[in-house]
């Protein structure tokens, strides 16, 4: 079965996006730190990765260039509502060829669920 990661430090969200892979079918795993994230990465091989931007400790795009190293192809979502805050530092990301695609919170179900139906072919 294929694996999705949520990384957020929300309880809320998090507990949303593992109602969502219940809907889906498709378990998703959380973590509420980037680093926390990073050490699931290291022992499992994502399909799907949705990651929050402001965490405790390493941020989103540290945690992105960090995931890159490991999983270089796998789809990766951002999903903040501060994009506007990092747009450089993601804009560097780009520059450096890592790829990510982003989300604007607040979100709806519809959104997450297109995203798992298109990344994940179901």
């Amino acid at each position: 079965m294929e694996s999705i990661l949520a990384i957020d430090d929300d309880p809320d969200v998090r507990r949303f996006y593992e109602d969502v892979g219940e809907y889906t079918g498709h378990p998703i795993d959380t973590a509420d730190t980037g680093e926390s994230g990073l050490a699931l990465v290291e022992k499992k091989s994502y399909s799907l990765i949705f990651l929050d931007l402001r965490l405790p400790g390493i941020d989103g795009v540290e945690t992105l260039r960090a995931i890159r190293k490991r999983l270089p192809e796998t789809p990766v979502y951002i999903v903040s509502s501060f994009y506007d805050e990092y747009f450089e530092r993601l804009s560097e990301l780009s520059g450096e060829g890592i790829s990510f695609e982003f989300l604007r919170k607040p979100f709806r179900i519809q959104e997450i669920v297109s995203v798992i139906q298109a990344v994940l072919g179901v």
